[in-house]
């Protein structure tokens, strides 16, 4: 929480915010798989039942180590064919919000996390259409 506290959108003030808004102003609440889906070890997501996840992240925003870990521990009991993760070049927390202007977008396509996102939802409609034409 500290490498991108001057950058990112998200600081520690924000966070606890969140956390006091999810678990009550009682923050004894032990963290669990439920609560911080970091906290779960690789087994506990062996036999998810979705097809294909995408997991995206701003290189230079405060939760990236924390998003890293997690994407390793999912691939690790899922199976990397569950999960694709992108860590969007020099973006922040959720930097799809600000869209960049389409040409510059299809130049860095999935360099990106709103291109990413983009190209992932392309491809699962390609897939999609394939599958129904069978």
């Amino acid at each position: 929480m500290t490498k991108f506290r001057y950058r990112d959108v998200v600081n520690a003030t924000c966070a606890n915010y969140w956390i006091e808004a999810y678990k009550g102003v009682d923050k004894k609440i032990p963290d669990d798989e439920y609560i911080c889906a970091a906290t779960a070890a690789p087994e506990w997501w062996k036999g998810v039942k979705c097809q294909q996840l995408l997991a995206v992240a701003g290189e230079e925003e405060v939760l990236v180590d924390s998003i890293s870990h997690w994407a390793e521990k999912y691939e690790l009991g899922a199976g990397s064919e569950k999960i694709k993760y992108i860590t969007g070049m020099r973006e922040t927390h959720v930097q799809c919000i600000n869209p960049l202007p389409e040409p510059k977008l299809v130049e860095l396509g999935a360099k990106t996390q709103e291109g990413a996102i983009r190209l992932w939802i392309k491809d699962r409609l390609v897939q999609d259409k394939a599958a129904c034409a069978k």
